[in-house]
């Protein structure tokens, strides 16, 4: 008995489908399975995080099969049920009593990076990774330049040619794109700009960026077309660069990245790492939801060998639960340092338990 609540809300009175919404969020739970491995994981409160979970947790691309349940007042006691019988239970959109608070992980969605530019570019580069050396010598190669301009009537064309079929393409269902009028709002009355990347005088990948008390920011990207054969040449990489260039220009010491997947295998949180960024205090525009997490479990232990999640302690610190120690990752120096504390599987296979583990050798 699921009510289609998006189709009611035309129909029936506001008080009503608010009504409903609570009574769905606080008695209906979903369970998305996988058919063919028969992995699954159960969600209360709402379904938001199913095509990201269902790619993490499930480690499966493809349409996933949800059916729903009905439960009594205590949703708590189905959802540790639901844990220990598939590994996973999410948890978004309700309040945690303190029980579940303790064991609980708070997951974001994002974790903000950035990037201090240093006294100088040359300094700067001396520091970079290989990689970054590596795609430094491929814009060159390319022949990329760069020019700033803030034209507000471009911004039609920078969202449907550039920044959502490259976000899109890249990141399907869970790409979070900024609507043209709201970007030609920011350029024409709140200062904000494009860095554009340029060859031959054609633009072919852009950057909405804007400078702020705290450093300049990078906030919505794209690329020509979701031309693969540009990213390839380097240009996703040169926004990057000229941004921290640009930045420069304007007398700002820090770049603000944006965010990245809470995932330390995640490729764009490696590929912003790489630029010596480090981890930034969570922003409260980020949603969160929690996870019950039974480490014991093999769906469980599966995701976190290939996946160590970035969580937030209860006073917002990041926190790693990860199936490795934190000795068998290659991370910079600035990562490590955003990190507060490490956890692995307990031992001895407790359900929902976790150990501390010691960060990092002393000696690094």
């Amino acid at each position: 008995m699921i009510l289609r609540l998006k189709r009611a809300k035309g129909l029936l009175p506001g008080k009503l489908v608010q009504r409903l919404v609570r009574f769905r969020s606080g008695r209906i739970h979903a369970v998305v399975g996988d058919p063919q491995s028969g992995a699954a994981y159960s969600m209360f409160g709402g379904e938001r995080w199913h095509e990201h979970f269902s790619r993490i947790y499930l480690q499966n691309g493809e349409v996933q099969k949800i059916r729903y349940g009905l439960h009594a007042r205590n949703w708590q006691e189905k959802a540790i049920s639901h844990t220990r019988r598939f590994g996973m239970a999410v948890v978004s959109e309700l309040e945690l009593p303190e029980d579940l608070q303790k064991i609980a992980l708070r997951v974001p969605q994002f974790v903000p990076m950035s990037v201090d530019l240093g006294s100088s570019e040359s300094a700067f580069r001396k520091q970079l990774s290989s990689s970054a050396q590596s795609d430094l010598r491929l814009i060159n190669r390319s022949r990329f330049d760069y020019e700033v301009h803030q034209n507000a009537g471009w911004a039609a064309e920078f969202y449907h040619r550039f920044h959502e079929k490259g976000i899109v393409n890249r990141h399907g269902k869970e790409a979070l794109v900024m609507p043209p009028r709201e970007i030609a709002e920011l350029v024409a009355h709140r200062g904000w700009e494009f860095v554009c990347v340029k060859r031959d005088d054609q633009c072919l990948a852009a950057v909405l960026s804007h400078l702020e008390p705290d450093g300049y920011r990078m906030a919505r990207i794209g690329w020509l077309d979701a031309n693969p054969a540009l990213v390839k040449d380097g240009a996703l990489s040169a926004v990057y660069w000229f941004a921290m260039r640009r930045a420069r220009e304007l007398g700002a010491q820090r770049v603000k990245l944006g965010g990245a997947p809470p995932y330390l295998e995640d490729g764009l949180f490696r590929y912003k790492a790489k630029w010596n960024a480090s981890l930034d205090a969570f922003s409260p525009g980020f949603e969160v939801c929690h996870l019950l997490l039974d480490p014991a479990h093999p769906s469980a232990r599966a995701m976190l060998a290939a996946r160590s999640i970035i969580a937030l302690s209860r006073d917002d610190q990041y926190v790693v639960y990860s199936g490795s120690h934190p000795e068998s990752h290659k991370l910079s120096p600035l990562i490590r340092r955003g990190v507060a504390r490490w956890y692995c599987p307990s031992e001895g296979n407790t359900p929902l338990m976790f150990d501390e583990v010691p960060c990092w050798n002393p000696e690094h």
